[in-house]
């Protein structure tokens, strides 16, 4: 009977520690642990009434302050690609003025 119990013991002590193997190796390693409720104020939504240009009505806009910056960047790039473009175009117009101008007073003589 003293070898029954034994095996019981060693079984529960088993199951007991291998149920515990998990606390015994400490909390898992998350950087980004988040509490219930709480968020980055990047990911957070703030909201504002913007004015659409050709219509009386305002309009009301949300989003995160992470969502403004990728939009102003993007933006940005966009702006500064037209003036590249703006400027290009701008230079061959006056290379064609120039080149105009010199055949008219070639012709001039």
């Amino acid at each position: 009977m003293g070898n029954g119990r034994t095996i019981h013991r060693a079984v529960i002590a088993t199951l007991l520690l291998v149920g515990e193997a998990p606390l015994l190796a400490g909390p898992p390693e998350s950087p980004n642990i988040v509490v219930k409720g709480e968020t980055d104020k990047l990911d957070k939504p703030v909201c504002r009434t913007e004015q659409v240009t050709g219509s009386l009505f305002p309009r009301r806009v949300c989003s995160t302050p992470r969502e403004d910056r990728q939009r102003q960047a993007q933006e940005r790039a966009a702006l500064d690609q037209t003036q590249e473009i703006l400027q290009a175009d701008h230079l061959r117009v006056q290379q064609a003025v120039a080149a105009q101008q010199g055949m008219a007073a070639g012709k001039g003589r």
